[in-house]
């Protein structure tokens, strides 16, 4: 099986289950599992929705690298999955995380990332990008997360050995138009553009 880590955007809860679960039967090709981590909250005044080991919250006990690689092994004990094809699907709040994960993980294939940003200074090194894949997907009218920081994965991801495909579409911050027809062709292009992961 090809597997999809789901990291939702806004709060990162559970209330995103039924919209994961329409992704799985309409957005999918066949032969892929799909697993949606809820966000842990870990105080009442946290600010980020899914932390990392470079973008810590307080109390937190694990990072969101260590969470998805703990989901993926707990997967990878029920199923036969194949490793060119573990990407992460994450939007908006989830994507930040996603690119952590991105760099750190050596189970994780490619990473559809959508209306999100990217920071360098809370990230690995971009050279932990070599042999990676992203689908990058951002309205150039996104007023929450800035275009220009999308534009900067495109340009900065390759530079280090990544294979990145940059998608624009209208519309602003969400999932517009066609919406599961976009996701699956990001997977689908994730899939065909079959760079090895790399340890």
């Amino acid at each position: 099986y090809g597997l999809i880590v789901v990291l939702p955007g806004g709060a990162g809860d559970a209330d995103f289950h039924p919209f994961v679960k329409r992704i799985f039967k309409n957005a999918l090709p066949d032969g892929y599992l799909v697993a949606q981590p809820v966000a842990v909250q870990w105080t009442k005044q946290q600010q980020i929705v899914w932390p990392t080991a470079k973008n810590r919250e307080k109390g937190m006990q694990f990072t969101t690298e260590e969470f998805v690689d703990a989901v993926i092994k707990n997967i990878e004990q029920k199923h036969k999955l194949d490793a060119r094809r573990i990407f992460t699907l994450s939007w908006s709040s989830g994507g930040p995380a996603a690119y952590a994960i991105s760099l750190t993980s050596d189970k994780v294939a490619g990473s559809f990332v959508a209306m999100s940003v990217f920071n360098p200074k809370y990230l690995p090194p971009l050279a932990k990008a070599k042999g990676r894949r992203y689908f990058i997907y951002h309205s150039p009218e996104d007023p929450i997360c800035p275009f220009r920081m999308a534009e900067q994965a495109a340009k900065d991801l390759p530079k280090n050995g990544a294979v990145v495909k940059f998608e624009k579409y209208d519309g602003g911050h969400g999932w517009q138009g066609p919406v599961f027809d976009n996701i699956r062709a990001g997977i689908e292009w994730l899939a065909e553009n079959d760079a090895p992961a790399t340890k």
